[in-house]
């Protein structure tokens, strides 16, 4: 059976990967063109504009319409 001593955490993906893979985790949906062109051409840090990208989508209200729908299938099975 797998530990977790046996396991060595990957290194930091790429922003493009990143920035799918926040979009479809938390929205259900791929990012625009439009945020993809602008997020890839930030320049900033990378923790600094990857955390800045992770707060406006908790708060966006695509990410409550998506996590609102998860939860609403949970309690209506």
């Amino acid at each position: 059976m797998a530990t977790v001593e046996n396991f060595a955490p990957s290194g930091l993906c790429s922003d493009a990967d990143f920035l799918r893979r926040v979009y479809l985790d938390l929205t259900g949906l791929p990012p625009s063109a439009e945020g993809v062109e602008k997020f890839l051409a930030d320049k900033r840090d990378t923790r600094a504009k990857r955390a800045e990208l992770v707060d406006a989508l908790v708060g966006s209200e695509r990410v409550h319409r998506s996590l609102g729908q998860q939860v609403g299938g949970l309690c209506c099975r």
